[in-house]
């Protein structure tokens, strides 16, 4: 990887000794990042596995769930897990069909600790569900269906239950 990036890994090396074994995946991140290019993890997450799951049996779109503001970094995972496992939500998607209310119960019954007036759900940058409140008037499910045609989008969900940087990426195909 050091060499793509025409950096001599025996000098980068030679620093990382005076470097705590702990911190090493930071403070390669960092040099990385200094010279312009994403840290390895995230090539792997953004180029790699999106390829695999691109090259899946029929598979037309890639859709990420993105979970945020959970207690931990575990509901958050367990909440994502189950927005991209559940039947209810791949039959929405297939029909491109914005249903938030699938999004909503699939994250409640996955047992995490998540309240209606904390979620909040988006997809894309077209935010549905905000805190309790329903925004979905005839307009903005237009541009949410339209997302849901891409090949590739994202939906979020912000648990916004506490303070926390608990955050769960996971995908489907």
């Amino acid at each position: 990887f050091l060499n793509e990036l025409e950096l001599n890994p025996i000098i980068l090396i030679n620093k990382m000794d005076k470097i705590k074994k702990n911190q090493w995946d930071e403070h390669l991140d960092n040099v990385v990042e200094l010279f312009g290019y994403p840290a390895p993890w995230r090539q792997w997450l953004d180029v790699v596995v999106i390829g695999i799951l691109k090259d899946g049996e029929g598979a037309n779109k890639l859709v990420a769930f993105e979970v945020k503001g959970a207690k931990n970094n575990q509901e958050a995972q367990i909440a994502s897990k189950a927005l991209s496992n559940s039947l209810l939500v791949k039959t929405a998607l297939f029909g491109e069909d914005p249903n938030w209310g699938r999004i909503a119960s699939t994250i409640a019954s996955s047992g995490v600790d998540c309240h209606e007036d904390s979620l909040s759900i988006a997809f894309g940058n077209i935010l549905v569900y905000d805190k309790g409140n329903i925004l979905f008037t005839n307009e903005i499910e237009q541009k949410a269906s339209k997302i849901l045609q891409e090949d590739k989008f994202t939906i979020f969900c912000n648990f916004s239950t506490i303070k926390s940087n608990s955050n769960s990426k996971s995908f489907h195909n």
